[in-house]
């Protein structure tokens, strides 16, 4: 069975890299938006605007039954600024400012987001692929895996027109203890598609 997964975080170019993959635990406790970004804050504070550059970087990989592997990333540039701004979206958004614009990620709209985010630019790499193997005849290599493959699809690119005709359907498949299993599987359409 084909699977999807990802991973994302936000990387400042003034801690190399940093945080990373270490994102959701960078001030040491998992998932602490606010002392993580404090952290984030306190760890720039004398780092001039012109070197505060970070982008939201989105992996993503497609791993097909018998090895093929496609593996995708998406970027979101922008830099970091003084102070948290706005009460939307989680993470980094309210200190994340995107270029080009002077308002912070938690400061947009979710269409606005959803139009810039690195998830989206990384899953659209990703289509291709998926239209390759939702096209194979066997029926069993369509089937799709992922815990998060509607929200990262669905939700993410908020897409209307798949790249050809047809849908993913999702159901549940089961529950576990920690979390839940979702199976998503290609149906052909006879309509046409129009386009992305």
């Amino acid at each position: 069975m084909a699977c999807i997964a990802d991973d994302s975080g936000v990387e400042i170019d003034a801690l190399n890299g940093m945080p990373g993959v270490l994102s959701a635990r960078w001030s040491g406790t998992h998932g602490n938006d606010g002392a993580n970004t404090a952290l984030v804050l306190a760890q720039l504070g004398d780092v001039p605007d012109e070197r505060r550059g970070a982008a939201f970087v989105s992996a993503c990989a497609l791993v097909i039954p018998g090895g093929d592997e496609t593996v995708v990333r998406g970027e979101w540039r922008g830099v970091i600024g003084r102070e948290p701004a706005g009460d939307g979206g989680f993470g980094y958004d309210p200190i994340f400012r995107p270029d080009g614009d002077t308002r912070s990620a938690a400061e947009l709209t979710p269409a606005e987001k959803d139009a810039a985010s690195h998830r989206g630019r990384a899953l659209v790499q990703l289509v291709p692929a998926l239209a390759a193997l939702a096209a194979e005849p066997n029926p069993k290599s369509r089937a799709l895996n992922a815990s998060t493959f509607r929200a990262l699809l669905f939700d993410t690119l908020r897409a209307d027109k798949p790249a050809s005709p047809g849908r993913f359907a999702c159901a549940r498949t089961r529950t576990t203890g920690r979390g839940s299993c979702r199976r998503a599987r290609w149906q052909p359409s006879s309509r046409a598609s129009t386009g992305p």
